[in-house]
């Protein structure tokens, strides 16, 4: 996404709670940058696992293609298909579900910037800014490998110019 507006996911928020016949307080978090804990997983009757990550970039909310998922449930992207599939195992899932993430930064797709710089990561592109010889980012998050009238106008520019 050329405009660093990231898709809103705020790093460190859960994304998913889901509780009741399968799973007990079971959670996943917006990975943040550096070490922390991103998800608690427990199953009934059982302890719970904390479950750490350390040294990734905080990449779910950046500007980029987001990862979506058609199903008869609508977009579940991500974190929505864990709710889904919380709920059809028997669970309650908190209705303030975070549905998708990034799944490409745009600062990666067109090789601009290090991912793991979080200014780098929020920057808006510009024409010329990446490794590639020509490239457009879309005006908005899109969900990975969309095709929109604004990208296919650029490719169609891009091949008639050839």
């Amino acid at each position: 996404m050329k405009t660093g507006v990231g898709n809103g996911a705020e790093a460190g928020s859960i994304a998913v709670r889901g509780d009741g016949e399968t799973l007990q307080d079971t959670w996943l978090k917006i990975q943040a940058k550096g070490d922390q804990i991103v998800a608690r997983l427990q199953t009934a009757g059982d302890e719970g696992t904390m479950v750490s990550t350390s040294g990734l970039p905080d990449i779910d909310g950046a500007p980029g293609g987001l990862f979506t998922m058609q199903s008869p449930a609508g977009d579940t992207g991500s974190f929505g298909l864990a709710a889904l599939l919380m709920s059809l195992l028997g669970n309650v899932v908190d209705p303030d579900v975070i549905t998708t993430s990034c799944f490409i930064p745009a600062i990666s797709a067109v090789a601009s910037g290090d991912i793991n710089d979080p200014q780098a990561l929020y920057r808006p592109i510009a024409a010329g800014d990446g490794a590639l010889d020509a490239f457009h980012c879309a005006g908005r998050n899109e969900g990975h490998t969309t095709m929109t009238e604004e990208l296919g106008a650029w490719l169609v520019n891009e091949i008639a110019a050839e």
